[in-house]
């Protein structure tokens, strides 16, 4: 099996689809039936020929026909399509690689296949799959980059796509295969020292979100233990890096479940005001029971993910009422809010929360109103001790965020070229004004805090 060889005389490939689908870090891997024409009783993902000049409209397709799951898919990345021979097949491929997140695993296989599993995707490497799968998952698989520009998502998802990085990176070092593209660092080996800076760079993409940086320090404090002072074989120690990303994204699964368990009995039935679009919290509110009142969700300028949040509220027929920021006094004094519940990036070592921008109005309105704040966060979100908030966690929205309101002239125009201006988007509720962490241990107090800062401090050390 080769590269194709390319220029005027090449036959045409056959373009095909393969498409990942994740839940929960697996994938979705099917072995092929005797009834397909290609690669029986093999493993692939869910792939099909490219029918239309839009391979992304075959992959929906695809996803429809073998699986069901198009409803509950969200398309993640399109990878780079690459070209191949396959001499045993005497077959030429063009492959359009794609991943999706799904809502659940209720698959239901068409005749193309016999059997279907989820499996963390390198399995892929260890199963006896199409040719090239590897490097299909390859070309979509999370990078460094992907989780420094994502700003779309909370630290609970971002944390596990961080392990994601770790995991697969190292199954293709000891493997000896393709790594995944922008994972940084060098592609022939990794040393201690280079696992290291990419686990710093993990944690320097996103520095607001301290559940990223705590379990990609915990990776590799399991990895790099016992180590001692002559640096293993790079294969072994990549081999202890997959192992432990892979027990840390278990447990990160684990402890997600916990705190939005908690969560959901304490928002069920209440009126709730939340905020921005913590991946905890909109769970929580789904998963009430009974749900809630009513949700009152503000809109979350810069960005405006507080809609996405309304909008899947009420699709699941939850009472939702959409505010704009602003109005959140308004609304604490008309609409008889039980409870303020909000998510969390992180939540300093004295109590205090970071998340997104407004929370603290919020927090202050509702201490006004004698409304009790809430928020989610599992223990992997308290910073370590002697760590402080600076305004470089602030970030800065990427979104355009003139001042000026669309279609304005004259006077709005000049403003904006004359004004500073700055979108923020975190920032820092301070202890007082919060009444307790939700974690999946339960509801933590100032000295529990100080404890999970204390052992957080000490892995970091640890690390380097």
């Amino acid at each position: 099996m080769t590269e194709a060889p390319s220029g005027a005389g090449a036959a045409a490939p056959t373009e095909v689809v393969t498409c990942f689908l994740r839940h929960r870090g697996d994938v979705l891997l099917v072995r092929r039936s005797a009834r397909v024409g290609t690669y029986r009783g093999r493993w692939g993902g869910v792939a099909g020929h490219a029918e239309t000049d839009d391979p992304l409209e075959d992959a929906w397709r695809e996803i429809a026909e073998e699986t069901g799951l198009q409803d509950a898919a969200t398309l993640v990345k399109r990878g780079e399509p690459f070209t191949f021979q396959d001499e045993g097949e005497g077959r030429r491929w063009r492959v359009h690689p794609f991943l999706f997140d799904v809502a659940n695993r209720d698959a239901r296989l068409d005749w193309e296949a016999v059997e279907g599993a989820w499996v963390p995707p390198t399995a892929i490497l260890e199963r006896d799959c199409v040719p090239r799968l590897w490097t299909s998952y390859a070309r979509v698989a999370p990078t460094l980059e992907d989780v420094r520009d994502d700003r779309e998502h909370g630290s609970a998802y971002l944390s596990l796509r961080a392990l994601e990085v770790l995991r697969d990176r190292a199954a293709a070092l000891g493997a000896g295969v393709e790594v995944p593209r922008g994972g940084g660092g060098s592609a022939a080996t990794s040393t201690r020292r280079a696992w290291i800076e990419l686990a710093r760079s993990l944690a320097a993409s996103q520095p607001a979100m301290t559940a990223l940086h705590n379990r990609v320090d915990e990776a590799m404090t399991a990895a790099l233990e016992g180590a001692g002072d002559a640096p293993p074989q790079s294969v072994d120690l990549a081999q202890r890096v997959q192992a432990a990303a892979h027990e840390a994204l278990r447990a990160a699964l684990s402890a997600e479940d916990g705190t939005v368990a908690g969560s959901a009995r304490r928002v069920a039935g209440q009126t709730v005001l939340t905020l921005s679009l913590s991946g905890t919290v909109a769970q929580a509110l789904l998963a009430a029971d009974p749900p809630p009142a009513r949700v009152i969700v503000c809109e979350s300028r810069p960005g405006g993910e507080g809609w996405r949040l309304a909008s899947r509220l009420a699709a699941r027929a939850i009472d939702t009422m959409l505010v704009p920021d602003a109005a959140v006094a308004w609304a604490l004094e008309r609409f008889a809010v039980d409870v303020v519940f909000v998510g969390a990036d992180t939540v300093l070592p004295d109590g205090s929360v970071v998340n997104k921008v407004g929370t603290r109005p919020v927090a202050l309105a509702a201490h006004a109103a004698g409304v009790p704040v809430l928020a989610a966060a599992a223990r992997a979100k308290i910073a370590a001790e002697g760590g402080a908030w600076t305004a470089a966690g602030e970030g800065v929205a990427a979104e355009d965020t003139s001042p000026a309101p669309e279609g304005a002239g004259g006077r709005a125009a000049a403003v904006n070229a004359a004004a500073a201006w700055r979108s923020p988007l975190f920032e820092r509720t301070p202890a007082e004004l919060i009444d307790g962490i939700l974690t999946e241990d339960g509801v933590l107090g100032a000295d529990e805090v100080r404890a999970v800062a204390a052992l957080h401090a000490a892995r970091r050390s640890r690390v380097g």
